[in-house]
């Protein structure tokens, strides 16, 4: 469990400059709060309709300049599927942000979405939560 503490405390540290400091435009659009698969674990918080999500694809750069060079026989980017779950409290634009990634392999975010309610209520609300399905898996 203090395991746990401390990466949601280096996420949040971490992320809570993610929200102001992109300068590209995501289209975000409403969508439910949890994608039910087979898979997907019951919520043991109380799955508050407040917890409305919102899910965007973005084109991510296959390789950054200085980095790698993408072939021009492939495309340049590559689609990321993420969903955000913004703060119920206060100003989403100014809130915090908690980034929930999957251990993986190959696994989709579906399994997060649970987890990212359950936090995002006992914080009280004033974090926006984010998943992202890894390259290769779930909607990416």
């Amino acid at each position: 469990m203090r395991f746990y503490h401390a990466i949601l405390l280096a996420a949040i540290a971490v992320s809570s400059i993610t929200a102001n400091s992109s300068k590209t435009s995501i289209q975000w659009k409403s969508c439910p709060e949890l994608t039910v698969t087979s898979q997907t674990p019951v919520s043991s918080g109380s799955g508050s309709s407040d917890a409305d999500a919102e899910c965007a694809v973005y084109n991510a750069p296959r390789c950054y300049p200085g980095i790698c060079e993408t072939p021009e026989d492939i495309d340049p980017t590559i689609e990321v599927f993420v969903k955000r779950y913004p703060a119920t409290v206060g100003n989403p634009k100014t809130a915090p942000n908690v980034w929930l990634l999957e251990g993986g392999p190959g696994i989709s975010s579906v399994l997060m979405e649970p987890t990212a309610i359950d936090l995002q209520e006992k914080l009280g609300g004033s974090f926006n939560m984010y998943i992202i399905d890894h390259r290769g898996t779930g909607r990416t």
